[in-house]
């Protein structure tokens, strides 16, 4: 059952990264077992050298099917993208063949990343062999029952953080009831990498110590609020590590915006003189994505400036007290919901 369930793990696949999920590990597995399997190639316009990124399952020899996310972005043109069909070894062997366009699905980008999925047509036809094939699609309206056995197979990390392997490799995975995910997921969405949306608004003086995260847009040399950071100094803030990293990223394209609720508008702006992410930042995941950001200049006390309290060290906080959550986040979402209290700024 594993090869005509390939196309419906994908759409799985396309849930689990929706909610922040990650299937990792795995057994190597030769590409005859998955022969509808591809990887989706980018090119990095800076290096000049492709690199797998995404997966994709054949649907017929020009179309493949694939997330949209991966076919999508500031930097995307369909030339940027080909697709490696018939081997098992990422980055290495099988047939090139190059994207001639994309078909995103039209809810992509209204409500998360549901919607996360795109038709790919290629500017050439695959050339079916033993290790090139037509995926199965399953008829429309199918119910997949419950604790099913299904496989995942894929590029993926070996471990949680871990790097991409560099063989396909798959995995057995359960159904679970759509109902008995939501629940569950609900209780545990920011371990798992969700986010928490909704709230109502609130005044920054409520909230002295929260600041806003300003990213500058390299492309297009615009300041845009990212993140947000609490006081702990007048010198400096606590934030995600993922805020103070990346490719584009150095310190002059960072500061702080405080004392106002407002995003993107008032309050007072200091710059971003130096980071220190934590040491484990990047080895499990989003484990230690928290960082000290030192400012080149101190803020101003005022009302709506303010230090942040900080709790003990060894501080147990007991189960099912209210906490509150405080930031510029969204709105709305596609399918998560969490049970903290929320306030939007």
């Amino acid at each position: 059952m594993a090869t005509p369930l390939a196309l419906s793990v994908l759409l799985l696949a396309g849930i689990a990264v929706a909610n922040g999920g990650r299937i990792v590990g795995g057994q190597p597995a030769p590409i005859e077992r998955y022969p509808s399997i591809v990887q989706v190639d980018a090119l990095n316009v800076f290096t000049g050298t492709w690199s797998q990124s995404c997966g994709a399952n054949i649907l017929t020899s020009r179309h493949v099917l694939s997330a949209a996310h991966c076919f999508d972005g500031s930097l995307y043109e369909p030339s940027r993208r080909r697709i490696r069909a018939g081997t098992a070894d990422r980055n290495f062997g099988g047939s090139i063949v190059y994207v001639e366009r994309e078909f995103i699905h039209p809810s992509y980008g209204q409500l998360g990343l549901d919607g996360d999925i795109c038709v790919v047509r290629l500017l050439t036809a695959l050339v079916f062999s033993p290790v090139i094939q037509q995926g199965t699609i399953v008829a429309q309206g199918t119910q997949v029952p419950d604790n099913m056995p299904v496989v995942h197979a894929g590029w993926g990390a070996t471990s949680q953080g871990g790097p991409a392997s560099s063989v396909l490799l798959d995995t057995t995975i359960y159904t679970v009831n759509n109902d008995l995910c939501l629940f569950g997921l609900s209780r545990i969405a920011v371990a798992n990498g969700g986010r928490i949306v909704g709230g109502q608004p609130a005044p920054i003086e409520r909230y002295p110590s929260i600041v806003q995260v300003d990213a500058l847009n390299v492309f297009t040399s615009t300041w845009s609020q990212s993140c947000g950071a609490n006081i702990l100094t007048s010198r400096y803030v606590l934030s995600a590590a993922h805020c103070f990293d990346g490719f584009l990223y150095e310190p002059s394209r960072r500061r702080i915006r405080a004392g106002t609720a407002d995003r993107n508008f008032g309050g007072s702006i200091v710059y971003v003189e130096r980071e220190f992410n934590h040491p484990s930042y990047g080895q499990l995941g989003m484990d230690g994505d928290i960082c000290v950001v030192r400012l080149s200049t101190a803020l101003v006390y005022s009302p709506v400036i303010q230090q942040g309290t900080i709790i003990a060290q060894g501080t147990q906080v007991p189960d099912n007290v209210p906490v509150v959550h405080a930031g510029w986040g969204a709105t709305s979402v596609g399918i998560l919901c969490i049970y903290i209290t929320g306030e939007l700024l």
